[in-house]
């Protein structure tokens, strides 16, 4: 759960990409085997648009992802322009358009 002070706001969560198959079965094969995914959402409007999920992401990163995986792989919607760009100030790189474009697949590397 993630909080503002006392009150909680939102959730993120990570897990193993190999462990659940992508949409369309796109292949995973030529990705690091130690692969984590994760999700976000920010529940509270009050708390949208103020550039916490860049910097939720990157302490995540940092004190769950990194000390476990070796990169991070992420599919949002790509007509989700603000995740997209949340996802890219907090490191990143598109990598891969699948589903006809309309997912953007980002990879962000252990620092």
């Amino acid at each position: 759960i993630v909080y503002a002070g006392d009150e909680p706001i939102g959730y993120i969560q990570i897990y193993n990409a190999h462990d659940f198959p992508r949409e369309d079965n796109d292949s995973l094969a030529d990705f690091p085997d130690s692969l984590a995914s994760l999700d976000i959402f920010i529940g509270e409007k009050e708390f949208l648009g103020k550039g916490l999920g860049s910097r939720i992401i990157k302490q995540f990163l940092v004190e769950y992802v990194d000390p476990h995986f070796d990169a991070c792989l992420i599919d949002p919607d790509t007509a989700n322009i603000k995740a997209v760009r949340t996802y890219e100030n907090a490191g990143f790189k598109k990598i891969k358009m699948v589903k006809e474009g309309a997912i953007t697949w980002m990879m962000r590397e252990k620092i």
